[in-house]
């Protein structure tokens, strides 16, 4: 998204064509060769195991249960009832684990081990308790297959691994990886924005493109994979940034001039022309990498086009450092595009692009300051070399997914 502060008043004898150029400050005016510069695509969403539960001891057979998390099958008149072991709620991308507890009463046979995985990875394998009910397989995209009963003094037969799933942070069951520039799914509730992915969204790494500044490439170690998705009132974001060395722009200088996520908004879908957003109703909005590793970021910004509109409160994104980069956070409603009112619904469309600033690494700087590069979820294709193969200058090169119902 490079920019300069104004577009300085035209003089008579420069062309307009090469105004605009001059506005990203020169070197983004690449040939189609610049786009090249791809990252590998592909979805990703991890689960995240849960515990493996003990059964107790009887004395006569039981029926094994089957489904997710097994039941406890009823045993003899003898027997010490097994331990209580209580599988926690673990998060993690792929879902939430199941919670149950196992054990028995004196005089009935205990309950075949369980196993509960998130986010729909196999379950491991239970231990079945002697004399009673056998261990059921993994709760994943899928119920594992139905044990076998245990033969009186045996262990049960181990429970089949369940079917690998992807979910979001906090959901259950699986949930079906999508193309975002495609299609949006719809979130369950108003997003809350404290840097956590919300449920049912999934993840997708794209192969970015467009790559244009200082370097031929990309610094190594830095990519990107996000999720979109849509409520009512507007549309929500989920950036996760992979860079080794956090770099943003100097606090007396603008927010693209360092390490920071382009977030690109249409209302419609329906486009101005090249060089001109919507107004209202299109903008892009800069958010800044945070500056430590314990603090979040605090700037951001709102431009149409070239222009610098204003600050974008903080009550509408969240920017926090991680391990090996950044994540952001961010929903954009109908004050943020300057609307009185924006109401979504199923089946409508929108636009959305994505561009990631990539910086220089800690103490190098370049023509941009801190700014190696950009690039971006979506340029035109074929390029054209022009500015307007950019989403900085022409929201004709937005994505435009349709919104999925509930």
């Amino acid at each position: 998204m490079g920019r300069v502060s104004a577009i300085v008043a035209l003089t008579a004898s420069v062309s307009a064509a090469a105004v605009l150029a001059s506005c990203r400050v020169g070197y983004e005016l690449t040939d189609s060769d610049a786009l090249a510069a791809d990252s590998p695509g592909g979805t990703t969403s991890t689960g995240t195991f849960g515990t493996t539960a003990a059964g107790g001891t009887g004395a006569a057979d039981a029926a094994a249960s089957t489904g997710a998390n097994g039941g406890s099958g009823t045993g003899g008149d003898s027997g010490a009832g097994g331990d209580s072991i209580t599988i926690t709620e673990l998060s993690g991308l792929g879902g939430t684990s199941s919670s149950s507890t196992n054990g028995a009463a004196d005089g009935i046979g205990g309950s075949g081990g369980e196993s509960s995985h998130s986010g729909g990875v196999g379950g491991s394998d239970a231990t079945g308790g002697s004399d009673s009910a056998e261990g059921s397989g993994g709760s994943g995209a899928r119920e594992g297959s139905d044990a076998t009963d245990g033969t009186d003094g045996t262990d049960g037969t181990d429970g089949t691994d369940g079917t690998d799933a992807t979910g979001g942070s906090g959901g259950s069951g699986s949930v079906t990886p999508l193309e975002h520039c495609d299609e949006l799914r719809k979130l369950d509730a108003p997003p809350v924005l404290d840097g956590d992915l919300e449920p049912r969204m999934v993840l997708e790494t794209p192969a970015l493109v467009g790559w244009n500044g200082d370097l031929d490439e990309a610094p190594a170690g830095n990519s990107l994979r996000f999720a979109a998705g849509w409520y009512d009132t507007g549309l929500y974001f989920y950036v996760e940034v992979s860079d080794p060395e956090r770099n943003p722009a100097p606090t007396n200088d603008h927010v693209w001039r360092g390490d920071s996520i382009e977030i690109y908004v249409d209302h419609d879908a329906v486009f101005a022309e090249p060089e001109t957003y919507d107004d209202p109703g299109t903008f892009q909005f800069v958010v800044g990498a945070p500056e430590t590793a314990s603090e979040p970021a605090t700037r951001a910004d709102v431009y149409a086009v070239f222009d610098l509109e204003r600050a974008w409160t903080t009550t509408s994104w969240v920017s926090l450092p991680t391990e090996n980069g950044y994540r952001i956070e961010a929903f954009v409603a109908a004050a943020d595009l300057g609307l009185s009112s924006w109401t979504l619904t199923p089946d409508a469309a929108v636009g959305f692009d994505l561009g990631q600033n990539v910086s220089f690494p800690l103490g190098e700087t370049g023509d941009q300051e801190n700014r190696a590069g950009q690039w971006f979820l979506k340029v035109r294709d074929p390029a054209t070399g022009d500015v307007t193969d950019y989403p900085y200058a022409a929201s004709d090169v937005f994505c435009t997914p349709t919104l999925l119902g509930p």
